[in-house]
């Protein structure tokens, strides 16, 4: 019944290990980053709160849009303030 549940926290678990090992990595090779640390996680940590507050309100449709509309429009002026770190 919980199959496809466990799958995906074992896989978000699974992918915060690899995050945490790649960055450990860069970070003793010596190469610079190419985006800021704090940066890398205000997104992680934006996304998780977000898929838990999705997740909560599934059966409400018409909240679940505004917040992906609310989310879009966020990320969208975040990387209009940081474009000129991808030119």
């Amino acid at each position: 019944r919980y199959g496809y549940i466990a799958a995906a926290y074992t896989t978000l678990v699974s992918f915060l290990w690899l995050l945490l090992v790649h960055m450990l990595l860069v970070k003793k090779l010596g190469y610079s980053s190419l985006y800021p640390v704090k940066f890398i996680f205000v997104v992680l940590a934006g996304m998780i709160f977000y898929t838990a507050v999705v997740n909560y309100l599934y059966m409400i449709t018409a909240v679940r849009y505004v917040m992906v509309l609310g989310y879009g429009i966020l990320f969208i002026s975040i990387g209009w303030k940081y474009r000129k770190i991808y030119k």
